[in-house]
Parts: structure tokens; C-alpha cells; sequence
């Protein structure tokens, strides 16, 4: 098992992620329940698309913090693109083995392999927080537990963010009186 693979496995990564999924439950549920209750309801077509839009807007954000988090901490970019490369590389050799490879596939697949088992952000992290690990007579971290730190990170940046998409969406569904909507 990848070393990705069990640092995403860690349950406080998933309890975060559970959290962002369930913001984006309450924020379609909350347009579910607009649909059936207020002033407008169901029976207004221009309800139903409006609702969905609007929940569509609250994931927004925790799409482009998940997006940021990952794009922008060098560690996790360098995982995710091997095991990506790797699993290009496994299609790649399925193929051939069902089809035969051409020579540039061939080419291809090699270097991917090879890619895929490198690891130099990583590596250079783990020296760097072993030598302070040293420094202070800490105990060293293992690669697992420098790639779950950051899923933690990003997770509850993406969690934060789905807090913030949410919100304001759901108050957007709210239905106002006709009396409250400023008409110019």
C-alpha cells in the first residue's frame, strides 16, 4: 500500500472530508426544503433552477481550497502527480499486455515507472523535520505522518471553506415577501 494511500486512510482526514461533504448535504437540503415551504415552493419553475445554482456556488470554495491545498503545498503535488503517474503507468501496461505496446508507449510506461518512485520534496521535508526532530530530541516523523499533517491542513482548510460556501447559500434560498425584495 502507497504511502499516499494510508496518509488519506488517517480518520481525522476523513472526519474533515466527512464534514465538508456534509456541509454540502445541509446546503441541499436546505434547497429541498425551500421547494416545499415558504412564500415560493415547488410550484414556481424559476425556484427549482435558482436553488440548484445557488448550491452549486457554495462549492465553489471548497473546491478551489481543496484545489489550492494541494497545488500549492509542494509535498502533496509531488504524491499525487506520482501515484497519478503510476496509475497511468498500470493502464499503460494493461494495454500492453492485451494489445501489445507501441515503442514510444513502451518509452512512456518506463518513464513513468521510473517517476513514480521519486520522491525529492518529500525526501528533502523528512531530512529537514528529522534534523529539528534531532535538534530537540523529539521523536523523527515517518513519511505517512508528514503527508497526513498536510491532508489535515488542506482538510480543514476545505472544511472551513465549505462553512463559508454554505452559509451564505443557504440564507440565499431563504424565501423573502414580495414586500422585502427591493423593486426599483
Amino acid at each position: 500500500m502507497s504511502v499516499l494511500r494510508k496518509a488519506a486512510s488517517d480518520p481525522a482526514f476523513l472526519a474533515l472530508m466527512a464534514g465538508t461533504g456534509g456541509a454540502g448535504l445541509a446546503t441541499q437540503g436546505a434547497g429541498l426544503l425551500d421547494l416545499v415551504r415558504g412564500e415560493t415552493h415547488g410550484g414556481n419553475s424559476g425556484e427549482i433552477p435558482l436553488n440548484y445554482l445557488i448550491s452549486f456556488l457554495a462549492g465553489l470554495p471548497p473546491g478551489a481550497v481543496a484545489a489550492a491545498s494541494v497545488g500549492l503545498d509542494p509535498v502533496l503535488r509531488e504524491s499525487i502527480s506520482n501515484a497519478m503517474d503510476k496509475s497511468i503507468a498500470n493502464d499503460l501496461a494493461k494495454k500492453g499486455a492485451n494489445q501489445g505496446v507501441s515503442p514510444e508507449e513502451f518509452l512512456r510506461l518506463k518513464e513513468l515507472t521510473e517517476t513514480s518512485k521519486q520522491t525529492p520534496e518529500l525526501e528533502r521535508v523528512l531530512e529537514s523535520v528529522n534534523k529539528q526532530a534531532v535538534e530537540k530530541g523529539s521523536q523523527a516523523l515517518s513519511r505517512e505522518q508528514i503527508l497526513k499533517n498536510r491532508l489535515r491542513r488542506g482538510g480543514l482548510a476545505t472544511l472551513g471553506a465549505a462553512g463559508i460556501g454554505s452559509i451564505p447559500a443557504i440564507l440565499a434560498m431563504k424565501d423573502q415577501p414580495a414586500q422585502a425584495l427591493p423593486v426599483a
